[in-house]
């Protein structure tokens, strides 16, 4: 097991122990342990910045839940309110039909008992001349028996 442990230290020594030589010799764009940590670095920014528009669309989406809930209670009052308005519209055009029908029975009513009124009066007028004529027939009776024993 020593044996390994000093193999592997070994090798790992030779790595880190690279030598100016070798790294000027290595092509362009190729990364060894030491540029590790700007790699690192950049991926912690990305992460921060993503967490940071994570933030942002989930407060954007906060808002536009608020805004719905907004507009749905408005909406719901516009329902509710244009529910009652046509509730109370329909209870005007019944009680307009009522009111037109009652007109109807009342002016059908009123004629009746106007003719009635009529009918009535035309039967009393007739009844009073029938009474003036036999008043008169009576005092011409009478003038006429006055003359007579006179």
């Amino acid at each position: 097991m020593q044996l390994r442990n000093a193999q592997g230290s070994g090798q790992s020594h030779e790595k880190q122990t690279k030598s100016q030589d070798d790294k000027e010799n290595d092509p362009p764009g190729s990364s060894d342990l030491s540029s590790t940590p700007t790699l690192g670095g950049a991926r912690k920014k990305q992460a921060v910045d993503l967490h940071v528009q994570l933030k942002k669309k989930d407060g954007q989406l906060k808002s536009s839940r608020s805004k719905n809930k907004l507009i749905k209670a408005k909406l719901t009052h516009r329902e509710t309110a244009a529910g009652v308005l046509k509730k109370e519209n329909n209870r005007l055009r019944t009680l307009i039909l009522q009111t037109d029908t009652e007109k109807s029975h009342l002016a059908r009513q009123l004629k009746s008992a106007y003719h009635q009124n009529q009918q009535q009066v035309s039967k009393r007028e007739r009844k009073f001349f029938q009474v003036v004529q036999k008043l008169e027939m009576q005092h011409s009776n009478a003038l006429a028996s006055s003359e007579m024993y006179n």
